[in-house]
């Protein structure tokens, strides 16, 4: 039985391999990753960008009170940097990447 102690051996011996357990079907698997892949830009362009609904997030704790007030209440901070744009978008590719490889 698969357990996370073990998640990045298995994912090296897959990379190694190209081989998934027999219980897998990649082709959903890859299908899933385009998916989410297709979304991930829609939302980095598709028209309602730069407005995030989500008052709480896991990415939040932690954070500064001040931070989250001025957050929930929508005060306007400084304008984020392009290359600041990348790097949040390449984070959430890896992350889309690293979900497939788990699954």
């Amino acid at each position: 039985m698969k357990n996370v102690y073990s998640l990045v051996d298995d994912i090296y011996k897959l990379m190694e391999t190209k081989q998934a357990d027999s219980s897998v079907d990649v082709n959903a698997e890859i299908e899933k990753f385009g998916e989410a892949v297709k979304d991930l830009m829609k939302k980095e362009f598709g028209p309602s960008r730069g407005y995030d609904g989500r008052k709480l997030r896991l990415s939040n704790i932690g954070r500064d009170d001040r931070y989250l007030w001025n957050h929930f209440n929508k005060t306007k901070g400084e304008k984020m940097q392009p290359h600041n744009l990348v790097k949040f978008m390449y984070g959430h590719l890896i992350e889309e990447m690293l979900l497939f490889l788990v699954r």
